[in-house]
């Protein structure tokens, strides 16, 4: 059995489960004072004040603890005491025995100051109160000495407010109030003849709000409610255990680990009791901090300063185990309780963090969406030792999709600072969580991570145009999505659904323009790749310049085609080196060795699939006498050379004269 002292009347002991928490180390450490022995500690406002009992068979007295001094609260004659709840005023709320005169129950009891007041006098029965605000309304639970149809001692939740009684939950068959915040929300459970089933509920307003479940659960019993409405508590699940939840706007929230939330601030801290298991020591109970709603819960004992650890006051043996926390204030001070004897006995402690002497900044990184299978850039956290030792690193690492760099070594000296570099490379799209961890000597720091995987989706054809009835080749990758083909045509098989990456052909019966489209989601996105591919029959054309060409001049045959993977040349001249495999386009320089006219023929295409193109050409026959690029002789032509030989002639003839001219006679 764990013990839950704070609870009773509607509350029952629950045999927690034994099953196993992973727990959070973290960098902050706590002073430990402890309240004195015998003690539980229930409550903390934000002055510090601590309201408790003493645990002591038959003869609890209730207690404000102060600053160091533990001051009994009076009783007025009762001899049966326990404080549950202090505001900020330092007024107390708990229960009496015996303060009404009766000495076999106890009745909701008001501290202010010197003054002590009963709260339900005036109702038989026992009765206790459990919370109070800072305008000093007050809830709690009656419980009558009739029985009903679910129950063999009735309850009811009650609110008690500037001297007046009033229930809670009129219509329910029991009733309970737990805690109220200072806009006077109340929180508790409320229970029905149908099924006798037990229900978290809200009371705000004159109005009772069912607050939501779990699915296959029921009987959730909530502990406390900030100013914000946050309300935290647990769900006992049947089968020996209890889950820690959060109800925020309308919804619930399941804490990680196994355990009780049991307290929350204003600033959404939680405290309570997390559960693990072993072999040899079985159930085990520890005190247990949750930061965030979805943040692992953090085991108190493992924060402790060791300068102030949590001792027994009465023996010299081990450091107690906290096994519980009952509440935090807003300023992180925290009411935690040791049992040395495993329920019977308790210690209380009250835990003040303690400055830090290693900052670590930014406490989280968001990455900005990154293509899947590409990494960012670096994003770096600056690790500062502000304190006067030096800090042992242990060890750097990073969880999910990312990966670390550092300048940090093993040790950082007092006043100096390293850095750590931090890259993402999503392996799949959506959110992508992930944990930076800084581990030193007997703690670690942790930093969040956060990215975002964008889908990337491609999509390719082997062709941009192919030959009608010829097959292309689609490949498309899209890492981690799930994909679906659209377009094409009905004929080609292509749509429907794809695998994340793959290729297959198509072939189109007919000409025409074809868009093939994939859509593939993954991660809550969704993206799209197209690829166009004409298909048409085969096209060739092919020209000659000049298409007439005097013996020994050459020709320049040109050519284009079109859905066309070759293209094959015949016709020509043995030797003109024309007759061959040609390539899709190109020209060519033709001579031929005779005169004559020449037919030349290209057909272009895709397998049996073929078009034709063809030109001639004439080669003109060489003038007679000539030879090839000369002309001839004869028929009125003049002779070049014999020109040329005649005017050299003529030449030197008229030199001659001149020189019998100009000689002596």
């Amino acid at each position: 059995m764990t013990f839950k002292p704070w609870r009773n009347g509607f509350f029952m002991l629950l045999l927690l489960g034994a099953s196993s928490v992973p727990v959070q180390s973290h960098a902050q450490t706590y002073k430990a004072t402890t309240l004195g022995s015998i003690t539980f500690g229930a409550a903390i406002n934000g002055s510090g004040e601590i309201a408790g009992y003493t645990v002591e068979t038959g003869m609890d007295q209730a207690f404000v603890w102060a600053n160091g001094t533990l001051t009994y609260l009076n009783e007025s004659g009762g001899f049966f005491g326990q404080a549950f709840a202090i505001n900020a005023g330092g007024q107390i709320v708990g229960t009496v025995a015996g303060l009404t005169g009766s000495t076999n129950q106890g009745d909701a009891t008001l501290w202010n100051g010197g003054t002590v007041t009963s709260l339900t006098s005036m109702v038989s029965g026992s009765s206790t109160a459990y919370g109070i605000n800072a305008s000093g309304q007050v809830v709690g639970t009656t419980s009558s000495n009739t029985s009903n149809a679910c129950s063999s001692s009735a309850t009811g939740a009650f609110l008690w407010s500037g001297g007046t009684l009033s229930s809670l939950a009129p219509s329910a068959l029991n009733s309970s109030a737990t805690a109220i915040n200072d806009a006077g929300s109340a929180v508790g459970i409320v229970q029905s003849l149908s099924g006798c089933t037990s229900q978290a509920a809200l009371f705000a307003g004159g109005t009772t709000t069912i607050l939501p479940q779990l699915p296959a659960t029921n009987g959730a019993i909530p502990n406390a409610i900030n100013n914000a409405g946050q309300i935290v508590g647990y769900v006992p699940l049947g089968n020996g255990q209890e889950t820690p939840l959060l109800w925020f706007n309308g919804s619930v929230t399941a804490l990680p680990g196994v355990g009780d939330a049991m307290g929350i601030n204003n600033k959404g801290q939680i405290v309570g009791q997390i559960l693990s298991f072993n072999q040899t020591e079985g159930e085990i109970a520890h005190a247990a901090l949750w930061t965030s709603a979805t943040a692992q819960p953090l085991d108190l004992n493992d924060l402790i300063d060791p300068a102030t650890p949590i001792a027994p006051i009465n023996s010299a043996g081990p450091p107690l185990v906290l096994i519980s926390a009952t509440a935090i204030n807003d300023n992180g001070w925290i009411v935690a309780n040791a049992s040395p004897d495993n329920g019977t006995t308790y210690q209380a402690f009250l835990l003040q963090p303690e400055t830090f002497t290693l900052n670590v900044t930014p406490g989280s990184l968001t990455f900005a969406s990154q293509q899947v299978a590409t990494t960012s850039a670096a994003q770096t956290v600056t690790v500062k030792n502000t304190g006067t030792t030096v800090f042992s690193v242990t060890g750097i690492q990073v969880s999910g999709d990312y990966a670390q760099t550092n300048t940090c070594g093993t040790s950082i000296a007092a006043g100096s600072q390293c850095s750590i570099s931090v890259k993402f490379t999503p392996t799949a799209p959506g959110t992508r969580p992930g944990v930076l961890t800084l581990a030193t000597a007997g703690t670690s720091y942790t930093a969040n991570l956060t990215g975002t995987g964008a889908i990337t989706v491609s999509l390719t054809a082997s062709a941009a145009t192919e030959a009608t009835g010829t097959p292309v080749t689609l490949t498309w990758t899209a890492p981690g999505t799930t994909c679906t083909a659209t377009g094409g045509s009905s004929a080609d098989g292509w749509t429907g659904g794809l695998a994340a990456s793959g290729s297959k052909p198509v072939t189109e019966p007919s000409s025409g323009k074809y868009t093939y489209g994939i859509t593939c989601t993954g991660g809550g996105q969704s993206a799209s790749a197209q690829a166009v591919v004409t298909d048409g029959a085969p096209t060739v054309d092919l020209a000659a310049t000049p298409t007439s060409v005097s013996f020994g001049k050459s020709t320049t045959l040109t050519w284009t085609s079109t859905f066309s993977t070759s293209c094959t040349a015949t016709g020509g001249a043995n030797g003109d080196g024309w007759a061959a495999t040609k390539s899709t386009a190109g020209s060519a320089s033709i001579t031929e060795s005779a005169s004559g006219s020449y037919a030349y023929t290209l057909a272009c295409g895709t397998g049996s699939v073929t078009a034709k193109s063809s030109v001639t050409v004439t080669v003109n026959a060489a003038a007679s006498g000539g030879s090839p690029g000369s002309g001839s002789g004869g028929g009125g032509a003049i002779d070049a050379i014999a020109l040329l030989s005649l005017a050299s002639l003529l030449g030197m003839r008229q030199r001659r004269s001149k020189l019998i001219e100009e000689s002596p006679r």
